[in-house]
């Protein structure tokens, strides 16, 4: 190797997806303002790292995990013409215990993320509505009219959790990646 030229993936995830993740469902059962707070302090860190990255000149790619779920091969076409030298991406691969990952990684993988993408139902499970890629129409979280007892606002029920200066502030960071994972 005689040089390497580094580029940057940052995947974001729209905070209504929460419910996905049964370790974080857990964490929201009993900590939900830390949860929420902790959501928008890594939003904000994934803008200001971009920010930075693209202040310096750095290649940086912007996805997101809906997209990459639901949008798998919008998504696979934006990766391989950002990261050209990886060559054709398998959106179905899945990682073998003791060559891809290991016991320490934690990973729980079964199924490739093309195939998981297929089983997930993001409006059902989070209350996500897709968007139009090709139309440059960005997916969202939406409000939940069929739980009238619930606060559920687009963070999936984690706004009651965050006061107005917060949500203001979450709303300006997705608002940010939203457009930019559709470059």
């Amino acid at each position: 190797v005689n040089s390497l030229r580094a580029a940057y993936v940052i995947m974001y995830k729209p905070i209504c997806l929460w419910p996905m993740s049964h370790v974080v469902a857990a964490h929201v059962q009993h900590e939900p303002t830390v949860h929420a707070k902790r959501e928008l302090d890594e939003l904000e860190k994934q803008v200001e790292l971009h920010k930075s990255l693209a202040a310096a000149g750095r290649p940086v790619l912007i996805i997101n995990y809906a997209d990459l779920l639901k949008n798998s091969e919008f998504t696979k076409k934006r990766l391989e013409e950002f990261l050209p030298c990886v060559g054709p991406l398998n959106m179905d691969f899945v990682p073998q215990s003791g060559s891809d990952v290991w016991p320490g990684n934690d990973m729980k993988i079964t199924v490739g993320v093309e195939t998981y993408g297929k089983q997930a139902d993001l409006k059902e499970c989070c209350n996500f509505q897709l968007g139009n890629p090709r139309r440059k129409e960005v997916g969202e979280c939406l409000v939940d009219h069929n739980r009238p007892n619930e606060k559920a606002d687009f963070l999936g029920g984690l706004d009651r959790f965050l006061d107005n200066v917060e949500h203001h502030r979450l709303m300006k960071a997705t608002r940010y990646l939203d457009e930019l994972s559709y470059i």
